[in-house]
């Protein structure tokens, strides 16, 4: 099967995702295209590293409940904006190569993304990466409670959408079922996520695909050694059972040098 991974990173320059490894550019996913089997990559950079300094330490989640440090540092946020789209401008096709961003939530439950840049941004994909609380029980409120955030935002993709929560409790078919069902409500796409691998992925592709949901492939990629992450996708696709045909895949809405 040929392969669009619609979820990935930078680390080089700029460093506009700080998790990236330093030499994987997008220079090394237009070299990727020629040598196959991708069709096309989206760049998807954290806006969280947009709006904190590197050295701050902002990753995962310490300003996930201090949304001063989301603000504090407007004078780089403005700069970093400005960088990262013309980056895209210089790289994204719409054709190969397209531009993104990865967002999320506070925990206000509130975006940490200037909805005025939407129309600039061929991808927007909405993720979780952090689940406060002592309790299981308080990690799926707030799995839920982020999802049903995400929704009500102008993304496309809601990107490994159990990967946080399923570090604290086994997804079981009630939690994937009603996530997957939020999902499908809102016309969003689910992601299948290659870089962490999630034991139920092929479980979450069938019922995705049962409720007529458009699913991106992605690789969420972080280091070079990842290209070859098509594996994993071919493995899910495999072990689900269901056909390729069947699968409704995400494309993009180009917007950058449309």
């Amino acid at each position: 099967m040929k392969w669009a991974s619609w979820h990935n990173h930078t680390g080089d320059g700029p460093r506009f995702s700080y998790c990236a490894a330093k030499n994987l550019s997008p220079q090394f996913y237009i070299d990727a295209i020629a040598n196959g089997p991708w069709t096309a990559f989206a760049i998807t950079d954290h806006i969280f590293a947009m709006m904190i300094p590197e050295d701050s330490n902002p990753w995962p989640n310490q300003w996930f409940l201090n949304q001063h440090e989301l603000h504090r540092h407007k004078a780089f946020y403005e700069d970093r904006i400005a960088t990262y789209l013309a980056r895209l401008q210089t790289f994204c096709d719409g054709k190969t190569i397209f531009g993104g961003m990865e967002i999320e939530v506070d925990g206000n439950l509130e975006p940490i993304f200037d909805l005025s840049l939407r129309d600039k941004l061929d991808v927007l994909i909405g993720s979780i990466h952090h689940l406060p609380g002592d309790s299981v029980d308080e990690k799926i409120r707030w799995h839920f409670d982020q999802v049903d955030a995400l929704l009500q935002m102008p993304i496309d993709i809601v990107a490994h959408p159990f990967r946080n929560l399923a570090q604290f409790t086994y997804i079981n078919d009630e939690i994937m079922d009603e996530t997957l069902n939020r999902i499908a409500a809102a016309g969003i796409a689910v992601e299948v996520n290659a870089h962490v691998p999630f034991n139920r992925e092929p479980d979450m592709l069938r019922k995705a695909v049962s409720r007529g949901m458009t699913v991106a492939f992605s690789i969420d990629m972080h280091d070079r050694s990842e290209i070859t992450a098509y594996n994993y996708l071919d493995e899910v696709v495999k072990k689900s059972g269901v056909k390729e045909e069947d699968i409704k895949l995400f494309q993009p809405t180009v917007r950058i040098n449309s």
